[in-house]
């Protein structure tokens, strides 16, 4: 079953994977509405043919279309602020259980960045939703909290 991490490797042209992000059985709150700037349709300027576009669902969640040359994958996800810090919750199953990918995003006029959560780095006690949030607020100082990174253009 391909993962989460390895489908935005694709569309986004990785060729080595190092890192994968974060991933937990229990997410951070889905209490924040949608960012509008996060919507709409954002691609990597070196592979115009991938994409991915964002979309509104309801007022908290998103919807990801993940459009490569071989396949398009939907994924949906929601966005908590920590600390003045937007993250993107995604939501997909693995074994038919509710799996949590997390990823930092920035958004500045037409870039977005995104970059991974370290998933190595100690998680031991996290068995709540609270201790998701806890272990954001204790960590995103660290500078190996963040991973690998990617930039994609809106397209106009």
């Amino acid at each position: 079953m391909r993962s989460i991490k390895s489908t935005l490797s694709i569309l986004f042209g990785f060729c080595l994977l190092i890192s994968c992000t974060l991933e937990l059985d229990y997410s951070l709150p889905k209490d924040e509405k949608i960012h509008p700037n996060l919507l709409g349709k954002w691609h990597n300027e070196s592979i115009p043919d991938e994409y991915m576009k964002v979309m509104k669902t309801d007022d908290y969640t998103y919807k990801f279309i993940l459009h490569n040359t071989e396949e398009t994958t939907e994924l949906f996800g929601f966005s908590k602020t920590i600390n003045g810090q937007h993250f993107i919750t995604l939501t997909h199953e693995v074994d038919g259980k509710q799996v949590y990918s997390f990823y930092h995003l920035k958004i500045t006029g037409d870039q977005l960045v995104s970059q991974e959560i370290n998933n190595e780095l100690p998680k031991d006690d996290i068995n709540s939703q609270a201790d998701v949030v806890n272990y954001f607020k204790t960590n995103m100082s660290r500078p190996d909290f963040y991973k690998a990174h990617f930039k994609l253009s809106r397209v106009q």
